[in-house]
C-alpha cells in the first residue's frame, strides 16, 4: 500500500490539499477502502482468507506512503 498511496497522492495532489494532516488522512482513507475491498472480495469469492490484520497493516502502509510522499515533496522544494 505504500507505493499505491504515494502514487495516488502524487496523481491527485491538487484535490487532496496542502496540509500534512490532510495528506495522511486521505492516504489512510484510500488504503483502508482499498484494503476492505480486497478482503471482502477474498471472502465473497472464497479465494483467500479475510484477515483483520491485513486491513490494519495495509492502512498503516498507506499512511506511511502518504508521509513519505509529503517528506519527498518538502525535500524536493528545498533543492
Amino acid at each position: 500500500m505504500v507505493p499505491l498511496s504515494a502514487v495516488v497522492m502524487w496523481t491527485f495532489e491538487e484535490k487532496v490539499g496542502h496540509g500534512w494532516k490532510k495528506k495522511l488522512w486521505k492516504s489512510g482513507k484510500i488504503a483502508f477502502i482499498f484494503s476492505i475491498s480486497i478482503e471482502m472480495l477474498q471472502l465473497l469469492l472464497r479465494l483467500g482468507t479475510f484477515q483483520q490484520s491485513g486491513i490494519y497493516y495495509n492502512t498503516v502502509g498507506g499512511v506511511l506512503g502518504g508521509l513519505m510522499y509529503y517528506v519527498m515533496m518538502k525535500v524536493r522544494k528545498r533543492l
